[in-house]
């Protein structure tokens, strides 16, 4: 018996609920695939069209479908078995990640959209399709949120990874909550930091609204095809077409802007800071700082202007997570603080020390750790650095899971308001004297 005649055999057999779950499996299976192989999706298209003219003995379309990617697959993996070698771990910290039910793949920039010319390393993201598109009812509920994670700074000519970017485990773990995630690939090679000594009050504002929209500033100019709404808005545009179960689509407007309120905002050093100004720009989901936001102005020794502006975030989504040594970026821990005091993230509590105080660590939004304890020597010293990244380090998955939990589904009930009138009836005064106000939860 011939291979093909072999393989419609075999699928003909099951009964149709067996026929149906290996359908789903397949094509679970195809929409990886298609994330690699342009070529891939060429060979399904061709055999489609030899269904459609009659080249073939199938009579239900579905089923010429299972059997030629059958076939086609079954090819592909016998010349893997014999053609690959063994490879090393190829997380950012050469570790395997646990989450083995998390999908995690990348998409080249350009190829969603070809006006994208610089910055081509890979977006990857990360979902959990037992959550996402299986609905099973043991795991966790689909948060229908999009964690979009903001890398930090690249230092320019420095080769760049293999593999994913951003906190591979972290990410994982916010997909088995629910969440889709995205960890972004823009234009990071410029710091915020070059902004510290310029007198001009809005210049930490202007320089990564640059970035964020697209658009000239005194220390960096930026395409709108290469900026990170842009960026995002064809990824999610690319990822509906090639995975529409997934439903990536659910993160736009039927405009095709980005519906901001169903996106979780975060970021680490630079990326974190980008997130910060988002969230002030446009009502957020949530937001998630790491190691950020740093910008502080050490030509008028004060933090950035913008901190202070009215958010379109209930400050009640605010998190913060930061090691008491990071002086990274040449902002001391102290100038650090004086930031998250001008955004008012204070007015949740003081901050919370994770390594003492008990989950949900009083409600603050402010969250502080000591681990691991470091020598520092200057700014980007090897003790300042561990203490830059220790909060997504995924050796330290099992100390930071609850802090990360709170972070991820902490519920905003309570919100710094500028004024009762606009927010509601006023509850009570937080310590700087400005009204509390109830949000409802979500």
């Amino acid at each position: 018996m011939k291979t093909v005649e072999r393989v419609e055999s075999d699928v003909r057999r099951p009964p149709p609920e067996k026929q149906e779950e290996l359908r789903d499996w397949l094509e679970n299976l195809l929409e990886d695939h298609l994330v690699f192989r342009d070529e891939f999706k060429a060979k399904i298209e061709r055999g489609e069209e030899d269904i459609r003219k009659g080249r073939s003995r199938i009579r239900k379309p579905w089923i010429g479908k299972v059997i030629y990617a059958a076939t086609f697959l079954s090819a592909m993996f016998i010349q893997a078995q014999a053609t690959s070698l063994p490879t090393a771990p190829s997380t950012n910290e050469d570790i395997q990640a646990a989450h083995l039910e998390v999908t995690t793949l990348p998409i080249i920039p350009s190829a969603t959209d070809a006006a994208i010319r610089t910055f081509d390393n890979p977006h990857w993201f990360y979902v959990n399709r037992d959550i996402v598109v299986e609905h099973k009812a043991d795991l966790a509920q689909d948060r229908h949120e999009l964690y979009l994670f903001i890398p930090g700074t690249h230092e320019k000519g420095e080769p760049r990874r293999k593999g994913p970017e951003g906190p591979v485990v972290f990410c994982d773990f916010a997909a088995d909550l629910g969440y889709h995630v995205v960890v972004l690939s823009y234009p990071d090679e410029t710091p915020a930091s070059v902004c510290r000594n310029d007198s001009d009050p809005n210049a930490f504002e202007e320089f990564r609204m640059a970035i964020i929209q697209g658009g000239r500033s005194k220390h960096i100019n930026v395409e709108r095809s290469e900026s990170i709404e842009n960026r995002l808005i064809k990824l999610l545009q690319h990822l509906e077409k090639i995975r529409p179960r997934e439903n990536w689509g659910q993160f736009l407007n039927q405009d095709g802007t980005i519906k901001w309120e169903t996106i979780a905002v975060g970021g680490q050093s630079q990326g974190g800071g980008h997130a910060a100004l988002i969230a002030i720009q446009h009502r957020v989901a949530r937001v998630i700082c790491t190691g950020a936001p740093k910008d502080y102005s050490q030509n008028r020794n004060m933090p950035a202007a913008f901190y202070s502006k009215e958010s379109a975030t209930p400050k009640g989504r605010f998190f913060a997570f930061n090691h008491r040594q990071d002086c990274t970026g040449d902002t001391s821990p102290e100038q650090l603080l004086k930031n998250l005091k001008a955004i008012g993230l204070e007015a949740f509590g003081p901050p919370a020390d994770v390594d003492t105080e008990p989950f949900p660590y009083h409600h603050a939004r402010i969250l502080m750790t000591g681990y691991p304890v470091v020598t520092v020597t200057g700014p980007q010293s090897e003790g300042s650095l561990t203490a830059h990244f220790s909060m997504l380090n995924p050796q330290n998955e099992d100390r930071w899971k609850q802090v990360w939990t709170y972070m991820l589904t902490e519920t905003a009930r309570w919100r710094e308001c500028g004024s009762p009138d606009r927010f509601g009836p006023q509850r009570s005064r937080s310590r700087s004297g400005w009204p509390l106000c109830v949000e409802r939860a979500r």
